[in-house]
């Protein structure tokens, strides 16, 4: 994959930016919204908690050769909720280019962001390049989650991720690349269970260890049919959930309850 897309030169889809209010609430301090995406207001909270954003995505989704570019940042002591509603659909054609979407999430010192997306769905021929940059500076915390759903039918369809953690002067922390190839999931839709659906849940806290036990026990308490890996970041960056499921709705569930449990204890 190229080196990461440097966003400040390209107009994105969606650009938002959260800072504190006068009242000491997070507000939405600037939005600017296209397609696929539309956003409304946001809900804000009392005074310390998330500001909760929701993106809708347009129906079409993504088409071949699409390149969407999201940008988020959550200024100083800020705190934001960015839940999207509705799945993204992926779509393709035969030998056709894939579609890329980037993100570059930005959380300044004291922030807290928690972007819970739910999973794209890639129909038959679809591919997938997926990007998040995210610059996190001391003592910021985020939950990040991402999530792969083969549509049925779709043994063509393939993805690539990339993961970026870094400081605000550029000093990688951490880098995390995957790669499904059609061969891949057809391979993996065929073993016992089925698994069809992928995703990632990324808990980046100064509290590693004890967000882990939190993530682990949030695991031992469900009776989904999920498979859950969960293991330590490098330099105590916080805890990483590797999730295999049989469809999209439980992968969603898994996603959505994992870091509902990390939001309340970050």
């Amino acid at each position: 994959m190229n080196a990461p897309l440097d966003m400040r030169l390209a107009m994105p889809s969606l650009d938002l930016t959260i800072a504190l209010g006068a009242d000491g609430a997070s507000r939405l301090a600037r939005r600017r919204v296209a397609y696929p995406w539309s956003v409304g207001r946001g809900y804000p909270g009392k005074p310390g908690e998330p500001l909760t954003v929701i993106p809708q995505v347009a129906g079409a989704g993504l088409l071949a050769g699409d390149h969407v570019l999201q940008r988020i940042h959550v200024a100083q002591d800020a705190a934001l909720r960015l839940q999207s509603a509705g799945a993204m659909l992926t779509y393709g054609t035969p030998g056709g280019p894939a579609c890329r979407t980037d993100w570059a999430l930005d959380v300044e010192a004291g922030a807290r962001a928690f972007v819970i997306s739910e999973p794209y769905v890639l129909f038959p021929d679809a591919g997938l390049r997926l990007r998040q940059t995210i610059t996190i500076s001391p003592g910021a915390r985020v939950v990040a989650c991402e999530g792969m759903v083969s549509a049925p039918g779709a043994s063509t369809s393939e993805w690539q991720t990339e993961t970026l953690v870094q400081r605000p002067d550029g000093t990688l922390l951490f880098r995390d690349r995957q790669r499904a190839s059609a061969e891949m999931l057809a391979t993996n839709a065929g073993l016992p269970g089925g698994w069809t659906a992928f995703g990632t849940v990324l808990v980046l806290t100064p509290d590693a260890q004890r967000m882990r036990a939190v993530i682990e026990a949030t695991v031992r308490a469900t009776t989904s049919p999920a498979s859950v890996g969960v293991a330590p970041l490098p330099r105590g960056l916080g805890v990483c959930a590797r999730i295999a499921a049989p469809d999209g709705q439980t992968l969603r569930d898994a996603l959505f309850g994992m870091s509902s449990a990390a939001l309340l204890c970050a």
